[in-house]
């Protein structure tokens, strides 16, 4: 806050909530009191209840503040409240609109008012064009399900998942069971041997009190791993390490469930939230039927009855945002998980038939490099490897590499020794092992030239002076450059170029550029020959 500020009065649906956030701004070095006790002393930050915000007493301070110049503005955190508890259960939230006579800046806080219900908010507030700032609602780290079960065996059903989960629950994570109504919560939390959290909905303190219950109190600390509860712990609560959350029949609206869901993941962590419901709670597919039903009811049967993605129908209604799990690169929900399943096996017998083909491709063209390589041994330690590589077999034994006369000086024996020796694989890491140091050959192909210090290379002095001979071909030197990617215009860069790892595999295979090069040409003799037979016949 600006040196000099007035009074920023924060409006919290709950005691709990209230003192929370007292502490976290005294934490921070806010002068932070809560209501009554800011009475006399006009702190930067005045927390009070929400029943509290409404009364005379309060209206009369902040109208006092509001006449003196002192009061900046009002927040009021979770305001969705004023128009979703206020109908259901806390209809002294409506009260709250009464803050508006002060005057003043608001700042309404939610993260869950759906745009189709704004204008329930707007009227409940009495606001007129107010502006929206909007953020996704979508929680990327939550796994969202729903659990079909028979009629009777959602309970059971509860005691299993919870089981399951017991033993993989990290050092102080932790779990929570939501209800509809106190006696389910009570029943269910004797059956898992676990403490049960409930308020008294017309009561602000409920949450106060309830929290100094010690068997929340050891669920807090992770005693005890799992709380059954109802919506009372739904809002405005914040429990680190909660990352399991089951619902018990459907929630109440798109909104509680959020809320609710919502105590999960604080920190980011992976969260799993699983809806149970029972066959005679299951919503059956009925336009006619669905029409007779409130919008929150029908909201809530969408996601429960879906066959597509639950995180989409979750961001529909909650802020207009379509995407599904695999748009957002969030965990993916059970049907699209499910449909990942599917697809991954309709793939599986076309992906090992597609593997097998590549396979033999791979394999055919390591055999072709190693045909060509066995063709220049025939050769000798001598014969010419330009004419080999330009003419043939044939003319390439006729003569002596040393002796030959046909081939241009930069081509000669000592002209691609000293070519070779410029090569040094050691300067790329991700190249040094890739071919051997004494015949340049790929150790796909000479696998123990390295352990021997080159005795055993049946096929030196090829592959550099391959590389070298193609900078005289006009035709084969584009290439060339087509894999590089870029134009090579000096030799010290096409040496540099040649020690590195090739950017796609050869022959299914890592290797450097000059085995890409040598390919390359491999390819470009077999071609060559096929046209000219054909330009023979």
């Amino acid at each position: 806050m600006l040196s000099g500020s007035g009074v920023t009065i924060v409006v919290a649906p709950y005691a709990e909530l209230k003192r929370q956030l007292v502490t976290r701004c005294i934490d921070v070095g806010l002068d932070c009191k809560p209501w009554p006790e800011a009475r006399d002393s006009w702190p930067r930050v005045v927390l009070v209840s929400a029943e509290a915000a409404s009364s005379d007493d309060f209206l009369q301070w902040a109208a006092a503040l509001r006449v003196q110049g002192r009061l900046d503005r009002v927040v009021i955190d979770e305001c969705h409240l004023t128009f979703t508890a206020a109908d259901e259960y806390r209809k002294k939230l409506r009260g709250l609109v009464l803050l508006r006579n002060l005057g003043c800046p608001f700042v309404f806080l939610t993260g869950t008012l759906p745009p189709l219900r704004q204008r329930e908010f707007e009227e409940a507030m009495q606001l007129e064009n107010p502006l929206y700032i909007r953020a996704s609602s979508h929680r990327v780290s939550v796994r969202y399900s729903v659990l079909r079960v028979r009629n009777g065996r959602g309970p059971m059903e509860v005691k299993k998942l919870v089981d399951a989960r017991l033993g993989s629950l990290a050092p102080g994570e932790k779990g929570v069971i939501y209800c509809t109504s106190h006696a389910k919560c009570k029943v269910l939390a004797q059956r898992l041997g676990c403490h049960y959290y409930h308020g008294n909905p017309q009561d602000s303190n409920a949450h106060f009190l309830a929290q100094r219950e010690a068997g929340f109190q050891d669920w807090l600390r992770g005693e005890t791993p799992y709380i059954v509860a109802t919506a009372a712990l739904g809002t405005g609560i914040d429990v680190p390490g909660i990352t399991h959350v089951i619902h018990l029949e459907a929630p109440h609206s798109i909104i509680d469930y959020a809320q609710e869901a919502g105590r999960a993941g604080r920190a980011g962590e992976r969260v799993t939230a699983e809806m149970i419901i029972e066959d005679k709670d299951w919503p059956v597919e009925d336009a006619v039927k669905d029409s007779c039903f409130e919008l929150k009811t029908r909201e809530v049967n969408s996601l429960i009855r879906t066959k597509g993605c639950r995180r989409s129908i979750l961001g529909r209604c909650l802020d207009n945002d379509l995407r599904d799990c695999k748009g957002i690169d969030a965990v993916l929900c059970d049907n699209c998980q499910r449909e990942e399943l599917v697809w991954k096996s309709e793939l599986s017998s076309q992906g090992l038939i597609m593997s097998q083909v590549y396979g033999r491709k791979v394999a055919g063209g390591l055999q072709q490099l190693e045909a060509a390589l066995e063709e220049v041994e025939e050769l000798g330690q001598w014969g010419c490897r330009i004419c080999w590589m330009f003419k043939g077999l044939g003319e390439g034994s006729q003569h002596t590499w040393t002796e030959c006369s046909e081939i241009e000086e930069c081509l000669s024996f000592q002209g691609c020794m000293e070519f070779q020796r410029g090569i040094n694989y050691r300067r790329d890491p991700q190249a040094r092992f890739l071919s051997c140091f004494y015949c340049r050959v790929s150790q796909e192909l000479c696998p123990d030239g390295y352990k021997s210090k080159g005795t055993t290379c049946r096929w030196k002095h090829v592959v550099m002076p391959v590389a070298l001979a193609v900078c005289t071909d006009e035709g084969l030197w584009g290439q060339v450059q087509g894999l590089a990617g870029r134009e090579l215009s000096r030799e010290m860069e096409y040496i540099e170029w040649l020690e590195r790892k090739h950017s796609k595999l050869v022959c299914g295979h890592e290797m450097t550029n000059a085995m890409a090069v040598f390919d390359l040409v491999m390819k470009w003799r077999v071609e060559t020959r096929v046209n000219n037979n054909n330009n023979n016949n």
